[in-house]
């Protein structure tokens, strides 16, 4: 998803991460701004190949406009930078043999690093029953993990349920402040892992659904990142 500023800044990249700040200065005294720090989730890929190359501050080019900011800082969000809340969003209405998938998204959960930390809830009717907070104890998450409901999970409107996710996102006193406290110099991720067929029944399949829409502008508003596996319902 693309994200744009409408504010003048100089960016930081936390490569993941960018952030910044800067005054607007104008010719004209009496219309000088000042503006306000701006974060940008950034994800680099290999152009060519799997392997990444090496990205220097140097590399990154941002602009407001015709006009180029400064970038201040690009910092890789790895080891111990890497601080993220990844919520793993269910559809309940998908077909109970997703359950032969399950053991691997227990595996999934399992094999994140301490400084991710995990919620877990499934869509049904348009909204999230949450199930587990964000925490960093994988393992229970994992355990928490269950099949569907299929059919009686009703019929599910995956748009309107990632936009109360965004809403309501959950804040654990034990999850999210273990990062916090860790590493405070470093802001968290926000990211969703949706698993769903992606089809509203409500709005339609076509291009001019509004809910598909609103859950863009929303996840884009709130800096959010959205992955999808599909499911089928």
């Amino acid at each position: 998803m693309r994200r744009d500023s409408f504010i003048p800044a100089v960016i930081v990249a936390l490569a993941g991460l960018v952030f910044g700040s800067r005054a607007a200065m104008s010719k004209d005294p009496r219309t000088a701004t000042t503006t306000v720090p701006v974060q940008v989730v950034v994800t680099v890929e290999a152009n060519h190949g799997k392997e990444v190359p090496a990205v220097s501050r140097e590399d990154v080019l941002v602009y407001q406009g015709r006009e180029r900011d400064e970038v201040k800082d690009w910092i890789p969000l790895q080891g111990d930078r890497a601080r993220l809340e990844l919520f793993v969003l269910l559809d309940d209405a998908s077909r109970a043999n997703l359950g032969a998938q399950l053991e691997d998204l227990r595996k999934f959960v399992l094999a994140q690093p301490p400084t991710t930390a995990i919620g877990l809830g499934y869509m049904r009717n348009g909204v999230v029953d949450i199930v587990d907070r964000f925490t960093t104890d994988h393992n229970k998450v994992a355990e928490t993990v269950r099949i569907p409901l299929g059919e009686l999970g009703a019929t599910a409107n995956p748009y309107l349920s990632i936009v109360d996710l965004i809403k309501r996102w959950p804040t654990d006193p034990i999850g999210h402040q273990v990062l916090m406290n860790r590493w405070p110099d470093i802001p968290v991720r926000h990211e969703i892992l949706v698993v769903s067929d992606g089809i509203d029944r409500v709005g339609g399949t076509g291009i001019a659904n509004p809910y598909v829409d609103q859950a863009i502008v929303e996840a884009q508003r709130a800096g959010v990142i959205i992955y999808t596996i599909y499911a089928t319902a």
